[in-house]
Formats: structure tokens, sequence, C-alpha cells
């Protein structure tokens, strides 16, 4: 090849090393990949003259091309760091100067910058609490939970509930066996978790309700942190104090209840299950906040199963519908629903085998369901007005309830505990309607049902806690999630949600706020009050420390304060004398307490002792004296000189059995001496004299009825004789009677308007006067009318006198024979 050649080749070489630098620089935001394919086309030129370019020249354009390369890729390089030095300048927040002047925009630069301060340049305390400002937040908000609670920690001992899960804890502590030594028809945990804090040293009420209080809070905190994700967790946050506002105008809702572990287990159920609609699946986690839940709600109280059947059946669906959706065959579906739902099983049983393996080594189990379960099935429904006998009535609760609360609305009754009753009502309504549009109607139906079964037992109860603690839930969900949403939301809000946000909110505040001042009360009050404090010196002084006392009604404040164990057979009540008592009582009579609390014509729900249990009661009054002073202490007789002279009282002093001091009206059959015969035969005695009144009343009608009949026969007698004289007169006289008007009685008052009537009501009416009482009618046919006998032109009676069998006197002072003579005219 010529030297020419070789020249011409190098030269386009040249251009073609130009033309690409020429590309580079106009494409200068391209990729990496531009420079690459460049580098392949100066390849492909070298290519050209691989075989005729010599060595020198061939290093020459790999080096000139190499060189270029690194140009190309240090260009790129500076205009990537300078589209980052601007991004990180536009984020500084430079654009919000626009609207202002230099200075300003300096300003705002500088405090920029120095808000960005590191946080290792603050003090060490800032430092510890950015650091830890999470678990911080956490324990403040627990310890609100906890002072807010204290506002009731010294309200009055609810015998029949509260105490009787302290005493039942108590005597648990003191080695008495559940269900097989304690009669209960109650189910176990909420004992168990009592008898757990007596252990960590809660032996006082006070003690007691403080760690019921912190069990109560540390849920709520952890509410926040857990479901902080799925819910709104300003809801989390508020909803306690909706709880507290709303269970502090509710008689005994207070004190500590089986029904405020269900709050606590039933907001869990709601809160997973919003969680589950969500994620679809279930986390270890989950299955253990379950496991307390079903602990908290059913293993507390047996109605629990109908909110959580609901549950139940809104996953079994939804899992149903979404298998449909996905097409998953059968086969896969049953095995997921196994892998899944498997672990949920194992972990909620957990607790229940440890409970039922405890209970068959204390030989306890068949106590257990015959207390929980056959009690509250067969007996309690014998004497609560079918309470507990109808299962399926019970799952029309979520309307029944509703329209029962508000059937019989009045506009007196409204005020603002009635307003946040029915924002709760409210708010549960809309929360199901809500999920059912936003999620599915299978979860919209899960969710109203198992909010509203939450009140199986009532809404506004003591009993009804554990509805007002769903609800509760629901309105803080309500009011955060769709009244207020996020910031931008909220502004585009209609007026109208605005302000029934706001009403909502003073209402609330207003009822949290009742007694408010109360709160740090438990600083400065002395102590508990016990309203049978009296009863307690006398039984602590008359018994041994270690003495067991028998408890015959329901009044547990002497035992619990005093520190007396019980025994005897279970009398308090009638389904549980029926159920257990009666088949104790003979053992008992072997060797019975000598101190027992017992109450004179003693009734339990309008059922009297001397009838449901005869043979306890008259073993009583008849075996045991009253202890004057005391209002429901008894001893037994042969120890009745011994326990007056420990107490330093005269025991041939006046006793009246406690007649004085018992709230129940005791019969002449119920005092000392009597037996049940004597009962039997007063009895039989009054029913004969009931049903003597009874034929009395009947003959007595029979009577009246005949008087009845016999003064219609005078009155039609009467009236056709009037009737016949009447006639007589108009044919006599036509002209006179076409030009005469209404008779009117001589007696009535010119004045009366249109002088139709007279005084007291009297309707003087041409020939069909009447008589009628201020709320009667005038028609002279209704209870109480009297039909006055047409009178003569002289406007006198033409035959009713004060001798006409049945008549009586008129308030215009005539003499009439009532139409009814069962009416008050007679």
């Amino acid at each position: 090849m010529s030297e020419e050649t070789v020249k011409n080749r190098l030269s386009r070489l040249k251009e073609s090393d130009e033309e690409t630098d020429n590309l580079k620089d106009a494409k200068a935001d391209q990729t990496t990949d531009v420079l690459s394919k460049t580098a392949n086309e100066a390849s492909d030129v070298e290519e050209i003259v691989m075989d005729d370019v010599p060595e020198e020249a061939k290093a020459a354009a790999a080096k000139k091309a190499e060189e270029a390369r690194q140009a190309e890729e240090a260009r790129l390089a500076a205009a990537k760091a300078k589209k980052a030095a601007e991004a990180r300048k536009a984020a500084s927040g430079d654009n919000s100067g626009t609207k202002t002047t230099n200075v300003v925009k300096s300003t705002s630069s500088s405090k920029a910058s120095a808000s960005k301060k590191p946080i290792s340049e603050y003090p060490a305390f800032i430092q510890f609490i950015w650091k830890y400002k999470t678990i911080i937040c956490g324990i403040a908000i627990f310890l609100i939970y906890v002072l807010v609670q204290m506002k009731y920690v010294y309200e009055v001992w609810f015998d029949p509930d509260e105490l009787d899960i302290y005493t039942v804890a108590y005597e648990m502590f003191k080695g008495k066996i559940l269900y097989r030594d304690i009669a209960s028809q109650h189910m176990p945990w909420t004992y168990i978790i009592s008898w757990i804090f007596f252990i960590l040293g809660a032996h006082s009420a006070f003690l007691q309700r403080v760690y019921f209080y912190i069990l109560f809070a540390g849920f709520w905190t952890s509410f926040i942190f857990i479901y902080k994700k799925y819910v709104n967790k300003w809801a989390l946050v508020i909803h306690p104090f909706i709880y507290l506002a709303v269970i502090q105008h509710i008689d005994f809702a207070t004190q500590i209840l089986s029904e405020h572990l269900q709050v606590i287990g039933f907001q869990i159920f709601l809160l997973e299950f919003l969680m589950f609609l969500k994620k679809r699946d279930l986390s270890l986690g989950s299955c253990i906040r379950m496991s307390i839940a079903v602990l908290f709600t059913f293993g507390t109280a047996f109605l629990s199963v109908y909110p959580l059947f609901f549950m139940f059946l809104g996953v079994v669906a939804l899992e149903i519908k979404w298998g449909l959706e996905e097409g998953t065959p059968m086969k896969d579906w049953w095995i997921m629903i196994g892998k899944k739902y498997g672990r949920l099983v194992g972990v909620v049983a957990v607790p229940w085998v440890i409970m039922v393996i405890a209970m068959l080594c204390t030989k306890s189990f068949h106590d257990f369901g015959f207390g929980a379960y056959t009690i509250n099935v067969l007996y309690y429904p014998n004497y609560m007005a079918g309470l507990g006998g109808s299962s399926f009535s019970n799952f029309l609760v979520p309307i029944t309830e509703v329209v029962k609360y508000y059937q019989d609305f009045a506009f007196d009754q409204v005020g603002i505990v009635f307003m946040i009753r029915t924002i709760l009502v409210i708010c549960g309504i809309y929360l199901g309607y809500r999920i059912a549009k936003d999620e599915s109607k299978i979860a919209g139906f899960a969710v109203y049902m198992f909010t509203f079964l939450c009140g199986v037992r009532g809404f506004y109860n003591f009993h009804g806690t554990p509805f007002v603690g769903i609800m509760s839930m629901v309105v803080a969900i309500v009011m955060t999630t769709y009244m207020v949403g996020d910031k931008k939301s909220f502004d585009a809000k209609p007026v109208l949600t605005k302000a029934a946000l706001a009403f909502m909110s003073f209402i609330i505040v207003l009822n949290f706020s009742t007694d408010i001042q109360m709160i740090p009360n438990f600083l400065f009050v002395a102590g508990e009050s016990n309203y049978y404090q009296t009863d307690t010196d006398i039984v602590m002084a008359i018994t041994d420390e270690d003495e067991r006392i028998w408890q015959t009604n329901i009044c547990n404040s002497v035992p619990w304060a005093s520190g007396r164990v019980t025994t005897g057979p279970t009398v308090s009540c009638p389904w549980m004398w029926d159920a257990i008592g009666s088949h104790k009582i003979e053992d008992f009579k072997n060797d019975p307490a000598r101190v027992i609390m017992f109450q004179i014509g003693y009734e339990s729900w309008g059922h009297k002792m001397a009838d449901y249990a005869p043979e306890a009661y008259y073993f009583i009054i008849n075996n045991y004296k009253y202890i004057p002073t005391s209002t429901m202490i008894w001893v037994r007789s042969d120890y009745y000189e011994e326990a007056c002279a420990k107490l330093g009282i005269d025991p041939d002093m006046e006793n009246d059995y406690g007649y004085s001091c018992t709230p129940f009206n005791p019969d002449e059959t119920e005092f000392p001496g009597k037996t049940y015969e004597d009962r039997v035969k007063y009895l039989e005695e009054q029913a004969k004299a009931a049903e003597a009144g009874t034929n009395a009343e009947d003959a007595d009608s029979d009577d009246s009825k005949e008087s009845e009949e016999e003064e219609q026969t005078t009155e039609e007698k009467t009236t056709e004789a009037t009737t016949e004289e009447v006639t007589t007169e108009e044919s006599n006289d036509t002209k006179d009677d076409d030009l005469a008007g209404p008779i009117i009685d001589e007696t009535s008052n010119p004045m009366d308007d249109d002088n139709s009537t007279g005084p007291g009501g009297t309707s003087a009416t041409g020939s069909s006067t009447s008589t009628t009482g201020p709320s009667s009618s005038s028609s002279g046919n209704g209870p109480g009318d009297v039909t006055v006998s047409p009178a003569d032109e002289n406007g006198t009676s033409s035959s009713v006198t004060s001798d006409t069998p049945g008549a009586i006197q008129a308030p215009d002072g005539s003499w009439v024979v009532p139409d009814d003579s069962t009416g008050p005219g007679q």
C-alpha cells in the first residue's frame, strides 16, 4: 500500500474521531452507553485499516480512544455531581423565598441550616430524650392512663360482683380450690388474675384496684405501638378517655368487674380483625394476643361466645371469598387454612390445657363444668325471668337492644349523658357501614354484629360495660379516621362534618370532666370505706384468726374486711342453693359454724330464703341467736353468752332478732320458734284468704250486675213513660211546640256559654240532658257518666226522685239514674 493511501486513511480516522467528540459534546446528558457505542464505532474504523495500518498508528489510535473515553466519564461525573448539588439546594427550602425579599430569604436559609444542627451538639439530656423518645412517650401515656383511673380507687365496694372476685381470690390464696371448695357459676380467669395479684401483694381492695388499673393501662398503651400502622394512632390514644367518660355515669361500672377484662379482650379482637383485613395473614404475635383476648372474654364470661361467634363467622366467610376470587383449588385452600389457623388454635389452647391439667390434678374439673355451664343453663333461668334459657334470642340483641333503648325516649331525658350514649350507638352503625363500603359487606356485617353483641347483657348498665368499651374505640376510630383523616383531607371536609366533630368532642369532654377534681383524692383520702365496719369488728372480736364463718347472703364486705374464710352450703342465691347448697346442708348440720352472717326475712332477687331454702333458714333461726348492735351477725346458741362477754354486751338485753335493721319485711312465720310446717300452713291460709277474697269480689260483681239490670229496667220504664207524656203534649199544642226553644234546667246558669252546660259539666239540651265529670265524654254511656231523665217545661224531673231505686244527686241538684253502675258515680 502506498504512503499516500495510508495518509488518506489516517486522515479519515482523525475526522471520524472529531465527529465522535462532537457527538459526545452534543449529548452530554446521555449515559455511558453512548460512550460505549462511540468506542465501538471507533473500533470499527480501526478494523478497516487493521490489516494495512502500521503498529505505531494502531497504538496511537488506541491511546487516543482511551483518552476520549476517560474524558467523557469525567465530564459525566461532573454533570451528575452538579445535578445532585442543585437538588440538595432545592430541598433546603430556597423555594420558600419566592414571595419574600432577599433579606428574608437569607434569614430563612440561616434558620433552616440552624434547625439542621446535629443532635450530637445538643445537651446530653436532650440527646437522651431524643434517643429514647418512643419509650418515654409510651411511659408517659401509660402513667396518664393509670392516673385518670385513680379517680375511682376509693369508690364504694360493690359487694355482689367486685368483692366476689377479691374474696374468691383470697380464699384461693388461703388454699381453697375453685369450684371444688368454692362454689361459683362464673368462668375462672378473673379469679385467677386476682389470685395472681394476691401473690404479688395486693391484699386490699385499694391495691387490687390499682393492680387492675395498671393492667388495663398497659394494654391500652401497647395498642398504640402494635396497631398504629393499621388504625389511626390518635384513635388508640383517646379511646380510653371516651370509655371512662361513659362508664363513670353508670352505677357500679367503675368498680373492678369481669366486664372490664372483657373490654380489653373485645378491643383486641376488633383491632386484630381490622389488621387482618389489610394483611390477610396471622403472625405469631397476633396468635398470642388473641389467646389473651380469649382468656379475657370467654374465660371470664360465658356469654362472650356470642360476639366471638360472629367474628369467627366473618373470618371464615372472608377466607372463602378470597379463595374464590383467587381461584385457589379446594385442596390447596384447606392446606392454607390448616397452616394459617392451626398455629392460632394451638396458641389459644395452651393456657386452657394448663388450666384443665391443674383442675384434673385437684379433682375440680367436673365441678368447673357444672358450675360454669350447667348452673347457668339449667338452674339460673328458673329464677331470673328466663335469662340464659333462650340462646337464639340473644342473636337479635343488635336490633332489639337498640330499639329498646330508644322506644321510651322522652325529651326530658336529653342531656350530655344521653347524647354521648347516642353517639356510641350511631358510630357503631356507621363503622359497620363504612367497612362494608370500603372493604366488603361480609366484613361490615361481622363488625356490626360483633360490636353490638358485646351488649348482650345490656348497653348502659354495669353488665353492659363491654359494649361501652368496644363502642368507645369505635367512636375514636370514626372521629379520627373518617371525620379528620390527614390535614389535607380534613381541609376538604364539609362544614357539617367539622361541626359534628366539634360537637362530639365537646360532649365527650363534658362527660369526662365530671368530678375531674377527684383524680388526686387518692393522695389525701384517709382510706377505704367499709359500710359494715361494725359487723367486721364484731366478727374479728368473736372469731379466731383461722376460724371460718358461714355467709348466707350476698354481702362480701364482712369476710373480706375481717380476713375470714367462709364455709357452709351456698344459700345466698336460690339457683346456687338448688344446684349445690341443698346437697351439703346435712353435712353442715353435723359441724355448724359458730358465727354466721344472716338477715331475718332474707330475700334474694325477690325470692324468700324461707321459701327456696327452708331447711337452711329454719335451722338458722332456731339454732342461732342475733348479736345485738350488729347488722347481720348471728352466733350459735351455745356460743351466744361467750360471744356477748367478748363484746361486753349483756346477754339478757332485749333482742329483736335483727328485725330493726333488716332491709326485708319478714312475716310472723320467719321469726325464731317457727318451723317450715308453720310457714306452709300460713301460706295455705293466705292462699285460701286470697281465693275467698276473689270469690267475694266475684259475688259482689254478680250482685252489681243484677242491680245494674234492675236499674236499667227501671230506667227503660221511666223513659217510656216520659216519651208517652211528651208525645201527648206535642199532639195537644203543636203551635206552642213550634215556638218553643230548647228546654233549659232552671238551675243552670244563664251566663254559661250557649247556655248548654250547667255546673259540673251538666248538659241540658232539650230532652237529652247529660251530666259528665271533667274527664268524661258527654255521650252519657262511659264509666261514671250519668244520664239525666228528661225534664218537663218547668225544668223538674217528671219521674226520677230521691226515692227512685239507684238514683243519685247530680251536680245541679237534680236526681238521676246512672247508666253505668260501676263508674265513680256509685
